[in-house]
């Protein structure tokens, strides 16, 4: 299937440059097209050397999420591909780094749905930090439960690949301002009826790591990993998934439960 690459991209010192050379060769190789939309902070060399290698770059005027994520999405509707592939760009610099037979099997192989959306393995999802993983586990508990699915489910990847007509609604039917569409987007693709699938993959697993290869180089992996764990992280993602699960109910209460 001819697929585009559509992302959104947050770096203010750039951390992620070195990954660029051996990546976008290998990303090219399996998409027709890559759009990036990169926040007002991205600092200015990263954004230079994407269009450099050949990425098709937009600047983003405002920071939040449901903003940005359908900018990004406006983009790979212009392209040329018949499926739209939307995936954070730190994660799939990570995906094509260490799992590329994994990612070139999702884009190469047959597509029997409308939507296909990427979930992270069991040990994946668990990779990342504790007051990620705790907070999203109820999240998704709650998606599978609004769209009355029979099992557990992962929709916080926020990974999926689509028809560009699922693409169009998600695109016109949203109206999150922030991270509340991560909870609203599932809400559109099942509200409107389109055939759905699933495929879990390990290439999703846990990218920020690859931000700080220098510190924990100095500090090791669990005295570095023990940062990211205070008071204010774990407020700071229930506050997350409230605001996703707000966004969930606001678009099932519109869209569902009429």
């Amino acid at each position: 299937m001819n697929v585009t690459l559509t992302s959104t991209y947050h770096d203010t010192d750039a951390r992620l440059l070195y990954m660029f050379e051996d990546c976008i060769p290998k990303l090219r190789e399996l998409y027709g097209d890559m759009s990036v939309v990169v926040s007002p902070l991205t600092h200015e060399s990263a954004k230079r050397r994407l269009i450099e290698l050949g990425v098709n770059v937009q600047s983003a005027s405002e920071n939040g999420r449901g903003y940005i994520y359908r900018k990004a999405l406006e983009m790979g509707l212009s392209s040329r591909g018949e499926y739209i592939h939307y995936c954070d760009w730190d994660r799939i610099l990570h995906w094509i780094s260490r799992y590329s037979s994994e990612l070139s099997r999702v884009l190469q192989g047959r597509l029997d749905c409308e939507c296909l959306v990427l979930e992270r393995t069991r040990g994946a999802h668990r990779s990342h930090h504790a007051p990620l993983y705790y907070s999203e586990v109820p999240v998704n508990r709650v998606l599978t439960y609004l769209l009355r699915l029979n099992r557990y489910r992962d929709f916080l990847s926020a990974s999926f690949v689509a028809s560009k007509e699922v693409v169009q609604t998600i695109v016109e039917l949203s109206t999150e301002p922030g991270f509340g569409f991560y909870g609203e987007w599932p809400v559109i693709v099942f509200a409107k009826g389109y055939k759905v699938g699933f495929a879990r993959v390990r290439g999703l697993e846990w990218e920020t790591p690859d931000r700080f290869r220098k510190e924990i180089g100095v500090k090791g992996y669990g005295r570095w990993l023990r940062g990211f764990e205070t008071s204010a992280e774990w407020k700071g993602r229930v506050r997350i998934a409230d605001e996703i699960v707000a966004g969930a109910l606001n678009a099932a209460g519109k869209l569902i439960h009429r």
